[in-house]
């Protein structure tokens, strides 16, 4: 989001500036005060900042990631079945995650192919695209009770393009509204982490090594170098994590 902020687009109304922007980060504790028993010096940390937007983390580092993390996540429970979609040049990475099978959506019928094949057999969908025709393709996936989740919404990049509008935001809600209420399946709309459970739910799954940050030479960036960061991210062309180093 915060490049969409950066280039102005995001938002319906005007944005004051300047702001810092980023809510989570990740790093070393080099010095605690006296009442912090927590941690320790060199201990290794991340969490979330529960600032205001012109107040950020950009002043010390920051990175983004919804699908590996999801794709790790729902493997680590055990006897759980999880397919990803992604292209072919992808594969190797998504599987190296623990899913279970791979649909290249690349190639011509693919997807159309797995939904007729697996109609109706699956819990969960998580949607890290957007729009409607992805909504429209895979529905079919679930069971009755199943659940479609989208941490994107209902909307394939909105505000990456063009500037979002009160028309655009209306139609937004509108489309969620429409499929919560009468969709053929249950719709989620992720709006939040619970950034509570951090410590005593996610913590453990990075330190046994059952998820894992995928980062690539390529989208690490020094600090000063943040609007570059920020144009990969606008290329929809990202895998894994994009950092920022100070």
């Amino acid at each position: 989001m915060e490049a969409k902020f950066r280039s102005g687009t995001a938002s319906p109304v005007s944005l004051s500036y300047p702001r810092i922007f980023g809510g989570d980060y990740t790093g070393v504790v080099v010095d605690k005060g006296s009442e912090v028993s927590e941690f320790e010096i060199g201990d290794e940390a991340f969490g979330v900042t529960y600032q205001k937007m012109d107040s950020g983390r950009y002043c010390d580092w920051r990175f983004r990631s919804v699908g590996i993390y999801a794709a790790q996540l729902a493997k680590a429970p055990p006897n759980i079945e999880v397919i990803g979609i992604c292209s072919g040049k992808n594969a190797g990475l998504v599987t190296s995650l623990g899913v279970d099978r791979v649909v290249d959506y690349t190639v011509a019928g693919a997807i159309d192919a797995f939904v007729k094949e697996d109609a109706e057999t699956f819990d969960l969908i998580v949607d890290c695209v957007g729009g409607e025709e992805y909504y429209n393709q895979l529905i079919g996936l679930l069971k009755k009770k199943g659940t479609f989740v989208t941490a994107v919404g209902p909307a394939i990049h909105l505000g990456a393009d063009e500037q979002v509008t009160f028309f655009t935001t209306a139609k937004v809600i509108f489309t969620v509204l429409s499929r919560k209420l009468f969709g053929s399946r249950s719709y989620q709309v992720v709006i939040g982490v619970p950034w509570g459970d951090l410590a005593c739910v996610w913590a453990p799954y990075f330190a046994d090594g059952r998820v894992k940050t995928v980062m690539q030479d390529d989208q690490i960036f020094d600090l000063k170098d943040a609007v570059l960061a920020h144009k990969k991210i606008e290329s929809h062309r990202t895998v894994g994590k994009i950092i920022l180093c100070p």
